[in-house]
């Protein structure tokens, strides 16, 4: 017999619902996991079972932040034409701004569902009522608060809301300093701050790969060959200039590093985190003659 935990995640699973939702739907069902799923649709927190397979790989990301904390947060929708629509904008504005007032670094974004909006109805009430309006699937993906007494906090939010962007920095940095170099973060996507930051597993598998590619390249040229550690060497080395930010030419003065800029201004990033809407959601690949047979068959 399932355990209460392996039946809330089944229902997680299964509706994409909170996980705050799915306990109270079972509660309310005596662990029914049919019942449950009802439940949840009959009050409006899933509206329809045809939604439960689609993906929601569009979307926006929407941000708050002043000189000391910012919180981001990707909402995910089926499409750009929902992402930009009135009700999903509204809602957005209300949820980041509840989430700026309450949310910690260490809020999960199932505790934003439960906030209450103005006083009056939760997050997840309201996402319920703007999926159905819209008949689209839409969820909170992700969440990332900063938040420091000491260092300066900075943020920039592309002009398709597609991309955001939030840092701390450490030193004398004002307020255009921290927009260029966060402009500069969302441009050039880097993976970390510098070589003592990146991950050596993901590092390792990468060299794995290089190393395989030269060796194929080479295994019929004996010149070629006898240059091998270099031509791996130089592909590791190109590599960590383009995931590390101090590495990369920076987007306002090329002729310098963001880690020469940096160093110019006394001062260091401490962390920062990109997001991209729908970045590692595989979306659905659906053909023509499938897509109409589908809709005939509404």
């Amino acid at each position: 017999m399932a355990t209460k935990i392996e039946l809330i995640k089944e229902l997680r699973k299964t509706t994409q619902a909170s996980m705050m939702d799915c306990k109270k739907a079972l509660e309310q069902n005596n662990d029914d996991l049919e019942k449950a799923i009802k439940w949840l649709r009959e009050n409006g927190i899933v509206k329809s079972a045809k939604k439960l397979g689609k993906v929601a790989a569009d979307g926006c990301i929407v941000l708050h932040s002043d000189h000391h904390k910012a919180v981001m947060v990707e909402i995910n929708s089926q499409t750009d034409f929902v992402a930009r629509s009135q009700e999903l904008t509204d809602f957005a504005q209300l949820m980041i701004s509840e989430v700026f007032k309450k949310a910690t670094p260490t809020t999960t974004i199932e505790e934003v569902t439960q906030y209450e909006l103005q006083g009056k109805e939760k997050v997840a009430e309201r996402l319920a009522l703007v999926a159905s309006k819209t008949d689209e699937k839409i969820v909170l993906r992700r969440l990332m608060v900063f938040e420091s007494k000491t260092n300066h906090i900075f943020s920039y939010l592309h002009a398709n809301k597609r991309i955001g962007v939030i840092l701390e920095v450490e030193g004398k940095f004002d307020e255009q300093d921290g927009k260029h170099l966060a402009m500069h973060i969302a441009a050039n996507s880097p993976q970390f701050i510098d070589q003592d930051n990146v991950d050596q597993t993901w590092l390792a598998n990468e060299t794995s790969i290089i190393k395989s590619q030269a060796k194929l390249e080479v295994q019929d040229n004996p010149k070629k060959a006898a240059f091998l550690d270099k031509t791996i060497a130089g592909r590791v080395n190109k590599l960590l200039i383009d995931i590390c930010l101090v590495n990369q030419k920076y987007l306002v003065d090329e002729s310098k590093t963001v880690g020469q800029f940096l160093k110019e201004k006394n001062s260091k990033v401490i962390h920062f985190v990109r997001f991209e809407v729908g970045e590692g959601i595989v979306k659905e690949a659906v053909d023509f003659a499938s897509e109409v047979s589908a809709q005939m068959k509404k």
